[in-house]
């Protein structure tokens, strides 16, 4: 009787370990939970405040020892459509294909480094939300339909010829109405560009004339982020600051209609109402919130230990593949009825 005694409780304690394995297991194989914006806006509010920089990626080293924008998501783009190094494609724009093939669902984006920053995150939606993804982007060549003057546009260590900007912002709006797409994220830029004259209203119209060139069911213009000073350069700034590193805050003032940053808010703005277009409000992606009671807005460099920014206005791929699930959620809002 002792013996079988000891048999079953040997053979319920196997039973009970294997269960403890399995569930461990299981436990383990379980997907990371799923950013949330409300998450997000905490870490970045304790990220406005914290000094505490670990392990950051990418690393200081490598952004330090590269150009920034290489770190943007412009590595997505092949040579056969990236007209920065196939410059006939200025004349003959050919879009980069991402997600399925079979997808029935067609989004294009369009526009320069400050839309390219986002493929991380739009090429993972292509895979989850099965859609072809197109893109079409010329980093350095803002999305407007202006005369540029004669000679370079120079911006963030990129440079563009001034007349293969204008002739490729002149053919690509037609490349895109051919393949009659679902719909067009348009990516703004800053209007700090050499040949690129940047009076507000300018450059408001000339993007307002770029968008309306374009023909879809729905357009959303992805919202721009902070515009930092050049002494806020994050890399380097943060590779000065490592024990202080709210120094690099960017800090923009929601109540002062002049701030940089609120010019490019208020610009995204107007382009999206005089041409019909929506607007995903990506700002909360970097920034804590601008509100009456506190217009000061803090722009931390690094959240979760991920570098945020790699200049003064290009988010890492790092931070914008973190960050995917937040912004899948602010442009579907705006792809939606």
């Amino acid at each position: 009787m002792r013996s079988t005694q000891r048999q079953i409780r040997s053979i319920v304690s196997g039973i009970f370990l294997i269960g403890t394995i399995y569930a461990s297991s299981i436990a383990s194989a379980a997907p990371a939970p799923v950013l949330t914006a409300e998450q997000l806006a905490s870490q970045i509010s304790g990220a406005s405040r914290s000094n505490s920089v670990g392990a950051i990626q990418p690393t200081l080293k490598e952004v330090l020892a590269k150009p920034a924008w290489t770190f943007v998501g412009l590595d997505r783009l092949d040579v056969g459509c990236n007209p920065r190094l196939a410059t006939w494609i200025v004349d003959n724009p050919i879009p980069c294909n991402f997600g399925p093939s079979s997808a029935t669902k067609t989004v294009v984006l369009v526009g320069a480094s400050h839309a390219g920053m986002w493929l991380p995150a739009l090429i993972a939606m292509a895979a989850q939300d099965k859609f072809q993804l197109k893109s079409f982007i010329y980093a350095g060549c803002p999305p407007v339909i202006m005369d540029f003057t004669t000679g370079l546009i120079k911006f963030e260590g990129l440079v563009v010829s001034a007349a293969s900007c204008h002739a490729w912002n002149e053919n690509v709006a037609s490349a895109i109405n051919a393949l009659h797409p679902d719909a067009i994220l348009i990516g703004g830029s800053t209007e700090a560009a050499t040949s690129v004259p940047s009076t507000f209203t300018a450059y408001a119209d000339a993007m307002s004339d770029f968008v309306t060139r374009l023909s879809a069911p729905k357009k959303v213009i992805l919202g721009s982020t902070t515009m930092r000073t050049a002494g806020q350069e994050t890399a380097r700034c943060v590779n000065s600051h490592l024990t202080t590193v709210t120094a690099c805050n960017a800090v923009y003032n929601g109540s002062n209609t002049n701030d940089p940053t609120m010019l490019l808010l208020r610009r995204d703005q107007l382009v999206a109402k005089s041409t019909g277009s929506r607007l995903a409000p990506l700002i909360s992606l970097t920034c804590t919130p601008s509100t009456k009671m506190k217009p000061l807005a803090q722009c931390p460099p690094v959240v979760n230990h991920k570098l945020v920014y790699t200049d003064r206005s290009h988010l890492s791929s790092a931070y914008v593949t973190y960050v995917t699930p937040v912004f899948r959620s602010l442009v579907n809002a705006e792809l939606t009825p």
